[in-house]
């Protein structure tokens, strides 16, 4: 049997794929902000208080 999709079906399976990519983006960037942020407050903090 045979089974072809219908544009809608494509459409909707392309909708979610695009809405997925632009969330797992959107965690990507926040989190790789929060690291840098960090490793150059511990750079920071080395650099003015270790002697």
């Amino acid at each position: 049997m045979n089974h072809y999709a219908t544009k809608a079906e494509v459409e909707s399976v392309r909708s979610e794929l695009y809405k997925a990519l632009e969330a797992q983006t959107w965690h990507l960037l926040v989190w790789l902000t929060a690291v840098c942020s960090g490793l150059t407050g511990a750079v920071y903090y080395i650099a003015r208080n270790v002697h």
